[in-house]
């Protein structure tokens, strides 16, 4: 039984899935407070299934990048529960979730989310999947000066951003649900637990879409 959690974003996820078939799957958007929100979410997924935490076997992470208290909520709180019930972690990252949905098209892909301040957190993958370097972060107009018309633009970030990308022969991908993100974020937990793949505990971090500004 593995329970999923992805506070990457606003748009922020739960599940609890067995076998790659959801049990129970949360969804909110967040504006203040994503700690709180993500415990009433747990709460009531352990509610409506009857399961305790007891049940759950592994945990799934959307790691980011994302902002500073949105991801470091679920991290924080996904690590807690695997430490205390000494369970495996498979920590993802979020714009490898968001490409994945779309894969299996073969194609060039560009996957975004908002990094705040006009500028987006964003990866590119060749058409078999691969990365084709490290996250960055940039304007949404250097990011498109940057991709060719064989590419495919997915992800959150593009529900701000639709009216510039429409006016270049770029294909875009229409974000409507954080479901498929979750739904990858639970493919590819599983696919890792199948192959015993976990994460060190040590190594499970928050991954910020820009530097916090404290301190």
């Amino acid at each position: 039984m593995f329970l999923l959690i992805d506070t990457s974003t606003r748009n922020a996820s739960l599940a609890i899935c067995t076998n790659g078939e959801f049990v129970n799957k949360q969804t909110w958007s967040s504006q203040y407070n994503h700690s709180q929100e993500l415990f009433v979410a747990l709460e009531k997924a352990f509610l409506e299934t009857k399961l305790t935490i007891s049940d759950i076997t592994a945990i799934g992470l959307a790691l980011g990048p994302g902002g500073y208290s949105s991801v470091r909520s679920g991290v924080s709180v996904g690590k807690t529960i695997a430490y205390a019930q000494n369970i495996p972690i498979f920590g993802h990252n979020t714009l490898d979730l968001e490409a994945a949905v779309h894969q299996p098209q073969r194609m060039k892909i560009c996957s975004v989310i908002e990094a705040g301040k006009s500028v987006l957190s964003y990866a590119v993958y060749d058409p078999s999947g691969e990365r084709l370097g490290p996250d960055k972060v940039s304007d949404i107009e250097s990011i498109l000066d940057e991709l060719d018309d064989q590419t495919l633009i997915c992800g959150e970030g593009v529900k701000t951003y639709e009216n510039s990308i429409k006016t270049t022969s770029i294909q875009m991908a229409v974000w409507d649900s954080q479901i498929p993100r979750l739904e990858a974020l639970g493919a590819k937990t599983l696919e890792k637990h199948t192959t015993g793949n976990a994460s060190k505990l040590e190594d499970i971090e928050p991954i910020y879409a820009r530097p916090p500004s404290i301190g």
